[in-house]
């Protein structure tokens, strides 16, 4: 028995004619959690499944390879970054910043282990399950397990959104 999906993702071990997606109408969504504004893609076309397989793995390696100059060519100008407390980057500069300590050494060496990608070509959509290894100068070693998602734009990257398991709740406060 496959797992089950909930949130309008489209299923890919299923046929076109039996996947789901999002609801176009805003009003099918009945107070259902919503990405912010800047999440919301639209794409004319999708990647295909091999394109999108190679922008994923591309972004992802820049981590373990310590590339911070290849990750920022990786990302579209006007690309946004939700990091896992929810706070939100725009622009290469921004999220060059924000991610900067991965490859600075200030986390200490640090190895990504990717267990699961799942990839949706029409949406030019990767989600990313990985866990993030890091060895201090003395050697004491941690972990955290997070998912990515990532939307793509014409082999660039336009929104990283991510997840981390944690001892606590990042929740912040809504207007």
């Amino acid at each position: 028995m496959g797992a089950r999906f909930t949130t309008g993702f489209p299923r890919l071990d299923r046929p076109d004619s039996a996947r789901t997606s999002e609801p176009s109408d805003p009003a099918d969504y009945k107070g259902q959690h919503r990405r912010p504004s800047s999440f919301r893609t639209q794409h004319v076309k999708g990647a295909t499944m091999s394109d999108l397989n190679a922008h994923t793995t591309a972004f992802m390696s820049t981590f373990n390879d310590g590339d911070y100059d290849k990750m920022l060519g990786l990302l579209s100008p006007d690309c946004v970054y939700m990091d896992p407390n929810g706070i939100e980057h725009k622009g290469v500069d921004a999220i060059g910043a924000s991610l900067k300590s991965i490859f600075d050494g200030t986390l200490g060496s640090v190895q990504y282990t990717v267990s699961s990608t799942m990839l949706d070509e029409a949406s030019d959509r990767a989600l990313v399950a990985w866990t993030m290894m890091m060895t201090a100068a003395d050697g004491q070693q941690s972990c955290v397990d997070g998912l990515d998602i990532l939307d793509f734009r014409d082999g660039k990257l336009i929104s990283k959104n991510a997840f981390c398991k944690a001892n606590g709740l990042a929740i912040r406060s809504v207007k």
